[in-house]
């Protein structure tokens, strides 16, 4: 079993990586609500170019943090999204909820 991490990388800023799976998002996300919480700024960025793979409970978890800043008033960003992530994102209509041009995906296939 690979093990998923949330790496600090700066003020606001962190990297994710390893396999985001039924397995492992229960853990980390628990590690990651304290892991943001202390987080001063107003802007925060998750780098997700490190995830292996992912299933569906990896979006979840997405939403999750995605939720957890809206309701502290905080704007939450990924950046470098795996391809295949976004593509279950958009087939689960959560694409515009990530910000993904969903022009740019279909042409792409």
């Amino acid at each position: 079993m690979t093990v998923c991490h949330l790496e600090a990388v700066g003020e606001g800023r962190f990297r994710v990586s390893g396999k985001m799976s039924f397995t492992n998002v229960p853990k980390l996300w628990e590690r990651s609500r304290r892991t943001l919480m202390v987080v001063k700024t107003n802007s925060l960025e998750i780098d997700l170019a490190g995830i292996d793979a992912f299933d569906s409970a990896g979006l979840a978890l997405l939403v999750a943090w995605m939720r957890w800043a809206h309701h502290r008033s905080k704007v939450l960003r990924f950046v470098r999204m795996p391809a295949k992530l976004g593509e279950l994102a958009r087939a689960n209509r959560l694409g515009g909820f990530f910000g993904l041009d969903s022009d740019r995906c279909a042409r792409n296939r």
